[in-house]
């Protein structure tokens, strides 16, 4: 099971990466707008959206990082907060959960 948990998680790590680089990568750059043109704050909007969006993503990014970790530390599956072993449905279907169902 190791192996194909190991994957998933490494294949979700490749594709979190790949959407946190593609939403910073238009942060440090806007267009000049100016003062009168009507899309301007709407802009802002979305490049404050886009923010929001890259730090959900760094956190899950984090989460991924983390099982990877517990798997070469050999505690993957364990809660972190009753040491349990969380259920196998919930890590197929939350394969970076750091919680049972009773801890969630």
């Amino acid at each position: 099971m190791e192996t194909s948990v190991r994957d998933v998680l490494t294949e979700e790590r490749t594709r979190l990466e790949g959407q946190v680089a593609n939403l910073e990568q238009g942060t440090g750059s806007s267009p000049d707008f100016d003062d009168n043109f009507a899309d301007s704050g709407q802009v802002a909007a979305e490049q404050g959206e886009n923010k929001l969006l890259a730090a959900e993503l760094r956190t899950e990014l984090d989460e991924v990082e983390r099982a990877l970790a517990k798997l070469d530390e050999g505690i993957y599956g364990q809660c972190e907060t009753c040491g349990n072993a969380v259920g196998a449905d919930r890590l197929e279907a939350m394969p970076a959960t750091r919680f049972c169902i009773d801890h969630a």
